[in-house]
């Protein structure tokens, strides 16, 4: 008798914890949404940094292609990048089209500069915000970095809000 009675007062406190953590969840997310709704941020390795232009060259990985899919660019076109994303996390590029404006939620206007490992990865430049300079002039190409853009960004001179070294905390 006592050891049942110690199963069902086990089972209720299981059943009041998950509920609670359960009931929690979604007013978390919320609140994470809303506080950046209007950007998400990303990750690329740093292949180049030219300072006087004020661009770096980064590289990601591409997702969901096959390989070699992913059309026919050259050096130099202005495409767009689509990332693979949920609310403000980005995790690979999803698709890579022609143009320099796009009203993706994860899109953004890049200079195209290669493509590698037959497709598995895209190489494409950026302008840095002038703030960020130093953050990445102090990395070295092989080094990763997290930026964060503004969803469907229009403007090609401001595709990347911040980008730091990956490691940076602050």
């Amino acid at each position: 008798m006592m050891n049942q009675l110690n199963r069902s007062t086990l089972a209720m406190i299981t059943a009041l914890t998950a509920l609670t953590l359960l009931a929690g969840a979604p007013v978390a997310l919320a609140a994470d949404d809303a506080t950046d709704s209007a950007s998400y941020s990303w990750s690329a390795e740093l292949v180049a940094f030219d300072e006087q232009k004020g661009m770096a060259t980064l590289k990601a990985m591409v997702v969901g292609h096959e390989p070699g899919d992913l059309g026919d660019f050259n050096e130099g076109d202005a495409v767009i990048l689509v990332w693979s994303g949920v609310i403000s996390q980005a995790s690979g590029i999803r698709a890579v089209t022609d143009g320099e404006m796009s009203k993706e939620r994860f899109a953004m206007s890049v200079k195209f500069v290669s493509t590698e490992r037959d497709g598995r990865y895209v190489s494409f430049r950026v302008p840095i915000p002038e703030g960020d300079t130093a953050k990445i002039k102090a990395l070295s190409p092989g080094e990763w970095v997290r930026a964060t853009s503004p969803h469907a960004a229009t403007d090609p001179a401001a595709v990347v809000s911040t980008i730091r070294g990956y490691t940076d905390v602050g």
